[in-house]
């Protein structure tokens, strides 16, 4: 599965203020049960502080799904990444 987040920078009718939220809402419970890593990652925070797990997937660690929605609530914008999700039975990630 491929997702593509735009910028902002494209045509209003492309946009549809997607939300980190939203996506992990749309990609269902299997989200929540996966192992997640980012590349690249940049992100900014609503109270300019780190939020936990997206710093630690900026700095090369995994996360579960569980703890990246709950640093959802602080994060105000994801800047740049590559997100890459892995089911815990260890199959390639999804």
């Amino acid at each position: 599965m491929r997702l593509v987040v735009r910028d902002g920078i494209e045509p209003a009718h492309w946009r549809a203020g997607i939300r980190s939220p939203k996506v992990l809402a749309a990609l269902g419970e299997r989200a929540l049960k996966s192992t997640w890593r980012a590349k690249g990652l940049q992100y900014v925070s609503k109270d300019e502080q780190d939020v936990a797990p997206m710093d630690a997937m900026a700095r090369g660690r995994a996360v579960t799904g569980q703890d990246l929605v709950s640093g959802l609530e602080t994060l105000l914008q994801i800047i740049d990444g590559e997100f890459v999700a892995t089911d815990v039975d260890g199959s390639p990630p999804w």
